[in-house]
């Protein structure tokens, strides 16, 4: 009886209708999910830029000739947190560094090659202990 019931025309075609259905709406998932994280990346990206170009408004050159970086009291207080969530680093274009926040940020920096001429994407691992600092 199950048998005669699985051969029925009408289930065949109810399951390939299913089983396309199914198909089609993972596709639809993975590119909507696709598009959402590119949207995001974007938008961090964008915020990127926003923040350094703000803080690139407080970059001069001293007397000396050399770079100097002096940001207003709200922002040092917003940079001094001590969660970390907002960190920069400053250098200039012979990998100089000009400011840092936090100080330990700055030391890791300092290590690093020359930036490039367009934006690159990196990660970094920052210990909340103090004295730890690793890449």
């Amino acid at each position: 009886m199950i048998g005669d019931w699985l051969q029925s025309l009408q289930v065949r075609l109810a399951l390939r209708v299913a089983a396309l259905y199914i198909v089609a709406a993972v596709v639809v998932i993975v590119v909507l999910m696709s598009r959402a994280y590119d949207t995001a990346r974007s938008l961090g990206d964008q915020e990127l830029l926003l923040r350094a170009n703000d803080l690139a408004r407080y970059v001069t050159a001293g007397e000396n000739g050399l770079s100097r970086f002096e940001l207003p009291p709200n922002l040092i207080a917003m940079y001094e947190v001590p969660s970390g969530s907002d960190i920069f680093a400053i250098r200039d274009a012979n990998g100089r560094l000009i400011a840092a926040a936090p100080p330990r940020f700055g030391e890791l920096v300092a290590g690093w090659p020359r930036a490039t001429s367009g934006p690159v994407r990196f990660g970094i691992r920052l210990d909340t202990e103090p004295g730890d600092l690793m890449a």
